[in-house]
């Protein structure tokens, strides 16, 4: 009997080895499917790249209006007819020149009536002062009373504000004959005149347009160059203008931004309402990359880069934006960036460009 057990003692036995062996390859093929899956995330991304070249519009130009600092229409600061106007569209002319003067007989004829009234005024106070003198010295010596002396001194008092009065109307009867005659607030160019000799005018009524301060040129930014704007413009011929004014909202109908940028002294040549063309050139250079290079997660428009089999992340400026390409600052011409499909690199990711199409 025991050698008839001996056989199947040895099959019990093998038994638990064989299951165990059943039960080990299980784990041992999903190991190596998560391996095979872990080494196909590590793999190199196929991406697709570009390298980015000068943009074709890095330097670009618009053509503007040459205004002054300062324009304004002037006109009389009172109503009269317009006897004369010497000065003529086009005219440059000096501080305090005549520009224009209505016909001031009438506001002649109330300065000298305000000036009379003031000499009587004044001889009226004056004989009152003496008066008043006079009566000094008799209350003194008790030879008139006290209330005779004090209706005086009321007196002399009421001649005196009635001379400051009757001063006071001469001196607006002479700012109303100064303002008669329409001179030049300062060196400027009488840019259009508004009146002509004979007409009766209104107070305020403009009669010419007057510019004055140093040359400008005005021009409308176009979308997707305010930022560019900031920058100095060239002149025709050498020069530069320098940025005074830039709108801080575009215009609703044409959507575009005023901006105004001051000539060089010496700019006199370029006459008022002329037409004048400033180029435009970044301080750092404007490069070409395909639209969807350009990625925005949030801390700002960036490219990727590819450097060494790898992604770099490089922050840029967008300076225009089109459908298919965008010009960028921030990178060199020549740096290899990914086209597209950009959304989900992280730095550092590993990749292999792509070849043929």
């Amino acid at each position: 009997m025991p050698s008839r057990l001996l056989p199947l003692l040895a099959l019990f036995a093998l038994l638990p080895v064989a299951c165990g062996g059943e039960g080990q390859e299980t784990p041992a093929d999903g190991g190596s499917e998560e391996k095979t899956e872990a080494a196909a995330d590590e793999s190199p991304r196929v991406v697709r790249t570009v390298t980015v070249e000068a943009g074709e519009r890095a330097v670009w130009s618009l053509v503007g209006t040459v205004h002054a600092r300062h324009e304004a229409e002037r006109g009389f600061r009172v109503g009269g007819e317009l006897a004369e106007r010497p000065a003529d569209a086009g005219d440059r002319v000096a501080a305090g020149e005549v520009l224009a003067r209505l016909d001031d007989r009438d506001l002649q004829r109330e300065y000298d009536a305000a000036a009379a009234r003031v000499a009587e005024a004044e001889a009226r106070a004056l004989f009152a002062r003496s008066e008043v003198a006079r009566l000094a010295d008799l209350v003194a010596d008790e030879n008139v009373s006290q209330r005779e002396y004090d209706r005086a001194e009321s007196e002399a008092e009421a001649a005196h504000r009635a001379v400051e009065a009757a001063r006071a109307e001469r001196a607006l009867a002479e700012n109303r004959l100064d303002y008669a005659t329409l001179r030049a607030p300062a060196d400027g160019t009488v840019m259009e005149v508004l009146a002509e000799p004979g007409e009766v005018l209104g107070t305020g009524e403009p009669v010419v347009r007057f510019a004055r301060g140093p040359r400008e040129v005005e021009v409308a930014i176009p979308a997707g160059r305010r930022e560019a704007a900031l920058e100095q413009a060239r002149l025709p011929g050498g020069g530069r203008a320098e940025l005074r004014d830039l709108a801080a909202g575009a215009d609703p109908a044409t959507r575009t931004w005023r901006a105004r940028y001051t000539l060089p002294e010496g700019a006199a040549d370029h006459p008022l309402g002329s037409t004048l063309r400033l180029t435009f050139q970044p301080a750092e250079p404007v490069v070409r990359v395909p639209a969807g290079a350009v990625a925005d997660d949030g801390q700002g428009t960036a490219v990727w880069a590819v450097v060494d089999g790898a992604v770099e992340r490089r922050s840029v400026e967008v300076v225009a934006l089109g459908q298919e390409s965008a010009e960028v600052r921030g990178l060199e011409p020549g740096v290899e960036v990914v086209a597209a499909g950009t959304h989900t690199l992280q730095p550092g990711q590993a990749v292999r460009v792509r070849t043929g199409r």
